[in-house]
C-alpha cells in the first residue's frame, strides 16, 4: 500500500513533533508499506535552518522517500509571519505533491492548517482514504500566545480549522482534551480516535544518575539539579524559572539547567546575564541516547507555560519524564492538559504558572522530600508503561490504517 505524509517536522529533528512522524513513517515503511513524506528543511524549534537547503530535495531514509520544500521561517512571533510561514508550508507541500503516485492513505499532521488543507484536497483529487493527526490546536495556541487578538483573525482561523477538518475520512488526537475541543466545536464523534504520543519504554527508563553527565550538565558539582529540556517558545514562558531562581540565590549546592532550543533563548540567557545568576543555565539539545543520560541526571525535571495555555498543547517532554523515573514539578494552569496528564499519573506537584515564588517554593520543599520525590517518580514510569508504550501505539495506528484501506488495492 502506498502512504503520503505531510507534515513540516521530519528527522533530524528531535523535538516537537518531528521524532513522532519520523517513527510513524518507519514504522510504516518497515511493515512493508511504500511511504512518502512531504516535509520541510529542518529548522525547529528555533525557526533557524539547521543545513543548507535548495528549493527542494528528495532523499531516502529508513526506507522512507522524503520531498523537502523550502518555506518562509518566521523572523518575528507575530500573527503576519506566522500566516506566511503556514502560507508558505501548504505552497511548499502542494508543489512537492507534483509527481507522487496516486496513495491509497493521506496523513496529513496538525500543525499547520493550510499543509493539512493541501493534503485533505490532494485526498479527495485521489480519492484516497485521509487521516487528520491533530498534535495541537493551533487556534487556541494562536489565542494563547497572542498571536490571534482581533475578532478578523479568529473568525478566518476557526473557519479554516472547519473547512480542513471536513475533507478528512477520519481525525486522530492526541490526547483526550483535544477529543472534547473538536466535539465542542461539532464533529461527530466517530470520527474521532484518541491515540496518544508515545515514548520507546526499552530506551528510556529509570537509571542512576552518572556523576560526569550530572557535573557536564549542571557545568559544576551540585547537590539538587532541577532540568527542564525542549522547546524555548512563546508558549514556555521560562522568563518565570529565571525570576524563580532569582528567590533560591541563598540555597546552597542548587543548580536549576534549561536545555534545548527555539525562539525565546536569546531572551532568556540574556535575563540570566542581567540578573547576574550563577543558579541557573542554558544548555544544547543533545542526541537521544545523550537526552535519556540527562534525565537521569536530575533530581527533579522540570514543565513551565504560560498561564493562558491550556488545551491548546501536549507537551512530548512530559511522557519522556514520566518514563524516565523522574519526579515533575509543573508550573503550568491547574486546568490544563500537562496539569491533567500529571494529577492522573500523580507524578508530579503542579504549582500556579508565571507565579516566580509559588516555583521557588516548590523546589526547595520538593528538595527537602526525597522519598515524596521517589513516590512521584515511581508513579510516573508505572503511567507510562501503562499508556504509552510505543509498540502499542504504533499497533494502533497500523489497525486504524488496516480498517480505512480494507478493500482497496495494495
Amino acid at each position: 500500500m502506498r502512504i503520503l505524509i505531510l507534515g513540516h517536522n521530519y528527522a533530524p529533528e528531535r523535538v516537537g513533533i518531528g521524532p513522532y512522524t519520523t517513527d510513524l513513517a518507519e514504522h510504516f515503511a518497515g511493515t512493508g508499506h511504500a511511504v512518502t513524506v512531504i516535509t520541510t528543511f529542518p529548522h525547529y524549534p528555533r525557526y533557524r535552518w539547521q543545513e543548507d537547503q535548495t528549493w527542494a530535495r528528495r532523499e531516502h531514509q529508513a526506507g522512507v522517500e522524503i520531498r523537502r520544500g523550502w518555506v518562509f521561517l518566521p523572523r518575528k512571533p507575530t500573527a503576519f509571519w506566522r500566516i506566511l510561514f503556514d502560507t508558505s508550508v501548504g505552497c511548499s507541500f502542494l508543489l512537492n505533491s507534483i509527481g507522487v503516485r496516486r496513495p491509497n492513505l493521506v496523513i496529513a499532521i496538525v500543525p499547520t492548517l493550510q499543509g493539512a488543507l493541501v493534503g485533505g484536497i490532494l485526498s479527495k483529487i485521489w480519492n484516497s482514504a485521509s487521516i487528520l493527526l491533530v498534535h495541537d490546536l493551533p487556534i487556541e495556541a494562536g489565542i494563547s500566545v497572542g498571536m490571534l487578538h482581533s475578532d478578523v483573525a479568529r473568525r478566518v482561523g476557526t473557519w479554516l480549522e472547519h473547512s480542513v477538518i471536513r475533507l478528512f475520512t477520519r481525525i486522530v488526537v492526541v490526547g483526550e482534551r483535544f477529543r472534547e475541543n473538536l466535539v465542542s466545536k461539532g464533529i461527530h464523534p466517530p470520527r474521532i480516535t484518541l491515540i496518544p504520543n508515545w515514548v520507546d519504554l526499552d530506551a528510556v527508563m529509570p537509571a542512576e544518575a552518572d556523576p560526569e553527565m550530572r557535573h557536564t550538565i549542571a557545568g559544576a558539582d551540585v547537590e539538587f539539579l532541577v532540568l527542564y529540556t525542549g522547546s524555548m517558545g512563546a508558549k514556555q514562558g521560562l522568563e518565570n524559572v529565571v525570576h524563580a531562581c532569582e528567590y533560591l540565590r541563598g540555597e546552597r549546592g542548587l543548580r536549576v539547567v534549561l536545555a534545548g532550543d527555539g525562539p525565546a533563548r536569546p531572551g532568556i540567557e540574556n535575563a540570566i546575564a542581567r540578573s547576574g545568576l550563577t543558579n541557573v543555565r542554558t544548555a544544547d539539545l543533545q542526541p537521544v541516547d545523550y537526552f535519556v543520560r540527562m534525565l537521569a541526571a536530575a533530581d527533579l525535571l522540570l514543565i513551565n507555560q504560560r498561564e493562558d495555555v491550556v488545551d491548546s498543547v501536549v507537551p512530548s517532554k512530559l511522557i519522556h519524564y514520566m518514563a524516565a523515573g523522574r519526579p515533575i514539578l509543573a508550573a503550568v494552569n491547574k486546568a490544563s492538559v500537562a496539569a491533567q496528564l500529571i494529577n492522573e499519573a500523580g507524578s508530579g506537584i503542579v504549582v500556579l504558572p508565571q507565579e516566580p515564588t509559588h516555583l521557588a517554593d516548590a523546589i526547595r520543599d520538593l528538595r527537602r522530600e526525597p522519598d515524596l520525590r521517589a513516590k512521584l517518580a515511581r508513579r510516573g514510569r508505572d503511567y507510562a508503561e501503562q499508556r504509552y508504550a510505543k509498540r502499542v501505539a504504533l499497533q494502533n495506528w497500523t489497525d486504524l490504517v488496516t480498517e480505512l484501506t480494507s478493500g482497496q488495492q495494495s
